[in-house]
């Protein structure tokens, strides 16, 4: 029984997901490229490889939309938080502090800055000066990064995340910075162990028996 119990977890670890996914379905992933493949508006900008919403014009909103198809994948994106509290009190300011959001869209066709009519969503995170609220799964990339990561399975064929900065009190004081957004498809278990986990099933039944 031991034997089994060891051979089963063996089966279990290589059958497992890793975090070992294919490239990414959607394009120029780390913005090497700049925002070729992304649609941008407002205050929008590749810095050193990184993109960066900020607020000098009342804020912006970067997003792409990719042709999954139907299917199980995974979204990762790393975000730094630079959004600043409620400027100085003034005649020609705003009464809010600035606010920023990451939105995940599903729909059947592609969506754009004009057009953000999503079948369904997923809300990524919330944010403003004092942190960032979200449900996904997150890892500390040291620097004030973070990592963000979201599994999900869709019936639809597009896939749209989206990131905005709203300025909401008129003073240029607050940055989004976001890296590497991929789309993976989700891990499928190599042919060799497929096969080794359907010789195994005989010997375990027979063990069991």
């Amino acid at each position: 029984m031991v034997v089994i119990r060891f051979f089963l977890l063996s089966l279990v670890i290589l059958v497992s997901p890793t975090s070992s996914f294919a490239a990414p379905i959607n394009v120029n992933s780390d913005f090497s490229a700049g925002l070729t493949g992304w649609s941008a508006s407002g205050d929008v900008a590749v810095n050193s490889g990184v993109s960066v919403i900020s607020d000098p014009n009342g804020g912006g909103t970067l997003l792409q939309s990719t042709n999954t198809g139907p299917g199980s994948f995974t979204l990762t994106f790393d975000l730094l938080n630079a959004l600043s509290p409620k400027g100085n009190p003034g005649f020609s300011q705003g009464v809010f502090a600035d606010i920023a959001a990451g939105t995940l869209y599903f729909s059947n066709s592609a969506l754009n800055l004009g057009n953000l009519a999503g079948n369904s969503t997923i809300t990524l995170f919330d944010a403003n000066s004092a942190g960032v609220v979200s449900l996904l799964q997150v890892t500390g990339l040291g620097g004030g990064w973070f990592q963000y990561s979201l599994a999900f399975t869709t019936a639809f064929n597009y896939v749209t995340p989206v990131f905005d900065l709203f300025d909401q009190d008129f003073v240029t004081n607050s940055t989004l910075n976001i890296d590497n957004v991929k789309i993976e498809a989700a891990p499928i278990p190599e042919p060799a162990t497929l096969l080794l986990l359907a010789g195994a099933l005989p010997i375990i039944r027979r063990r069991l028996s």
